[in-house]
């Protein structure tokens, strides 16, 4: 399943892939647009289809840009492309396992004295 169905606005997403056309683009240079980073954590601000792309498209609420216009493309802030993340997953650390391990290692040795 695509991940991105079910992303909603506040999801946390790491870019995987920071190579985006737009960075050559003048408009883009001289509007003094920001892109996302590789590795680097966003939050979503919008997500939405876009027909004229054809794929899947976020704004991402560490990245405001100015509205540019380039040709083809509408006027408009940029969007990134949602290949260019994944979900960040995040997994809450449970260390329960270590202090058993831990508090019987110590009875055994309690035993052995």
């Amino acid at each position: 399943m695509n991940w991105f169905l079910t992303a909603k606005a506040g999801d946390k997403i790491v870019c995987i892939n920071d190579a985006d056309r737009g960075k050559a683009w003048p408009t883009c240079r001289a509007a003094g647009c920001r892109f996302p980073e590789k590795g680097r954590i966003y939050s979503i601000r919008q997500i939405a289809y876009s027909d004229f792309k054809g794929h899947w498209c976020l704004r991402l609420v560490e990245i405001v840009n100015p509205d540019v216009t380039f040709p083809p493309y509408r006027p408009g802030e940029p969007t990134f492309h949602v290949r260019r993340f994944r979900p960040l997953v995040s997994r809450p650390t449970d260390i329960s396992i270590f202090t058993d391990l831990l508090k019987r290692a110590a009875q055994s040795q309690k035993e052995r004295a």
